[in-house]
């Protein structure tokens, strides 16, 4: 992230050494990597079927949530726009995929298209 917050996350890859690579970004309120939620982990599920698929995924504790520092408190969309390409620089800065995308939920389907 642009202020360097130092979030923490799961990175899911298929076998196959080609693959496009998906980042995870979750919805309005302070999350874990996995959107749990009642139990349910939709995004473990999620990068579970897309690994099983041959597409890699990477997923992210909001800020104060899990393992991720910060605070989620008073973060602005800009904010979470910065996570992501924080994201971004990693995934380019240490992986070779052949593409790389972005799968928001609610909120994080607007930060995904900013």
């Amino acid at each position: 992230p642009r202020d360097n917050t130092v979030l923490y996350g799961t990175l899911t890859l298929p076998k196959n050494r080609k693959y496009s690579l998906a980042i995870l970004v979750s919805g309005s309120g302070a999350q874990n990597r996995d959107g749990e939620v009642f139990g349910h982990r939709p995004f473990k599920v999620i990068a579970e079927f897309l690994a099983q698929n041959g597409i890699g995924t990477l997923r992210f504790d909001d800020r104060g949530i899990g393992k991720s520092q910060g605070s989620f408190e008073g973060v602005s969309i800009d904010d979470l726009v910065g996570d992501v390409k924080g994201a971004i620089n990693y995934i380019y800065s240490n992986l070779t995929p052949s593409q790389v995308g972005i799968i928001g939920h609610s909120e994080g389907g607007i930060v995904a298209i900013k």
